[in-house]
């Protein structure tokens, strides 16, 4: 009898645990219809990608300012740099952040000719990994360490990889945003704003919403991440970002 009512038991724990458990999936396939496409009109793998690559861009970011006081991504920064380095007459500075500047534009540039000849994902993150490792590969060279002015221009391969990660994000068919220049997405998410605020909003507002501003927190978190990884792993600290970069492109 003891042994029939530790199995009633046994039975009655049984059944209550599977409606505890079938209570708790209930509630969180609820909790994800409601962020499904149709009930917020948002697309959420997208803003995902977006925010990873934005991610990335801030990580690149925040590491470069902290290794070589420039940055390998936010060109807006360089060309700030560049003008305060004509005004003062710094030979050295227009230099740099001239060839910074210059070499961004290459990336974009090579990228987009790259898309134009093949859809091969490998070649895309090929150039984004190269360029990052390169960039690392180059600073950890006891003769540049030596010489603390050569070393500012490894920044030069960072940014040929966020050159290349912008194109990607700009002219991928999910993403198309900008994942290493926040000056642009913070007007259009300011423009957004404006229209919420005077009940102006229109379809797609919502997706751009969500991904402008999941975005630039994604590339604050990132330049947080990045300058603290410059200073806790040190030369080779780049890594972690083309992991990401890669990962967008093998998600997409």
């Amino acid at each position: 009898r003891e042994r029939e009512r530790e199995r009633e038991r046994d039975a009655t724990l049984e059944v209550h645990f599977g409606c505890e458990l079938h209570a708790s999936v209930e509630l969180v396939m609820a909790a994800f219809q409601k962020m499904s496409d149709v009930e917020t009109g948002v697309a959420w793998r997208p803003v995902a990608l977006a925010t990873i690559l934005s991610f990335a861009g801030g990580y690149v970011d925040g590491n470069t300012k902290q290794r070589f006081d420039s940055f390998g991504g936010m060109q807006t920064g360089n060309t700030v740099f560049l003008g305060s380095a004509i005004e003062s007459r710094d030979g050295f500075g227009i230099a740099l952040f001239l060839a910074i500047i210059l070499s961004f534009v290459g990336g974009v540039m090579f990228t987009v000719e790259v898309m134009s000849r093949t859809k091969r994902k490998l070649a895309l993150g090929f150039i984004m990994a190269l360029n990052l490792i390169g960039c690392d590969a180059l600073a950890a060279l006891p003769y540049l360490q030596a010489h603390p002015n050569m070393l500012r221009f490894t920044c030069v391969f960072a940014a040929v990889s966020m050159g290349s990660q912008n194109a990607i994000s700009m002219k991928h068919e999910e993403i198309q945003q900008h994942t290493t220049i926040v000056t642009g997405n913070l007007q259009k998410l300011a423009e957004l704003g404006w229209r919420f605020l005077h009940k102006a909003t229109s379809e797609g507002d919502a997706q751009q919403g969500a991904q402008l501003g999941l975005g630039w927190l994604g590339y604050v978190l990132g330049a947080c991440v990045g300058t603290a990884s410059a200073a806790v792993i040190g030369d080779w600290s780049l890594w972690p970002a083309t992991i990401l970069q890669n990962a967008v492109l093998f998600l997409s």
